[in-house]
């Protein structure tokens, strides 16, 4: 029986394909993962935190320096009861911060770790990062938890701040305005026309009120930047629904 099931051309087609499809998840979640840390490591964030945590490593070794010149004092020049210690030479300075890389995959994530626990978080999920009100301050949600975001998405923010935010009616009455300026404008009434734009600037100036509006959209890789566009509109035409504004949403 077995004999015959291995012998057929489409099971080990379709056991292949299964294996393929395997292996093929894990190695791509091994690289997300893999991109995930690297992202990390050279964000501005992680990269003060590293040169600030190896900077206070240094003073601890000048201490240890400064008592073994204390040892040798019998080499310097004694004036009363004080030591005088010969003057450094003007040897150029070395920068002897570890490089991140080429620490062992262990260390690295201990110290991934650690960067997240002194932040109060836990290492975010395989696949995610989280995002940064600014350099050490986790950007938080309405409810109070640290912001998430999926590793290639585009990063899309929607901010609250006054613009312009007429009501339904309001904004039918902007565009009727509108659309008589740009007859008035055709037919060459000038009068006319600077009438009503001025009437349209002195509505546009009256409806001046705090709503969503479109931040800032970021995004890393070609695939992120192929989807910027489409989420940055989704997310804002969201908003605008959410706060009853659905009549500025714009068909394009």
């Amino acid at each position: 029986m077995f004999k015959d099931l291995f012998s057929n051309r489409l099971f080990i087609g379709a056991l292949a394909f299964f294996v393929l499809c395997v292996c093929g998840s894990l190695l791509y979640m091994q690289h997300v993962e893999k991109q995930t840390k690297k992202a990390l490591a050279e964000s501005e964030d992680f990269q003060q935190w590293w040169h600030e945590r190896n900077t206070a490593e240094k003073p601890v070794a000048a201490e240890v320096a400064v008592s073994d010149d204390a040892a040798n004092a019998s080499d310097s020049e004694a004036v009363g009861d004080s030591a005088v210690v010969a003057a450094p030479t003007d040897e150029p300075e070395t920068d002897n911060t570890p490089d991140f890389w080429s620490l062992p995959v262990e260390e690295r994530q201990r110290i991934i770790d650690q960067f997240y626990h002194q932040r109060g978080l836990n290492p975010p999920p395989k696949g995610y990062k989280y995002r940064w009100k600014e350099i050490g301050v986790p950007l938080l949600d309405e409810n109070g938890d640290p912001v998430l975001q999926k590793e290639g998405e585009p990063w899309v923010e929607i901010r609250m701040e006054v613009g312009f935010a007429p009501t339904l009616e309001e904004y039918e009455r902007y565009e009727q305005l509108q659309e008589d300026q740009g007859w008035a404008e055709s037919r060459g009434d000038v009068a006319e026309a600077n009438r009503l734009t001025a009437e349209i600037e002195a509505l546009e100036a009256s409806v001046q009120r705090v709503r969503p509006v479109h931040f800032m959209t970021s995004w890393v890789g070609a695939e992120a930047k192929a989807k910027a566009s489409r989420r940055t509109k989704e997310k804002l035409d969201a908003a605008l629904r959410e706060h009853g504004l659905e009549h500025l949403i714009s068909p394009y």
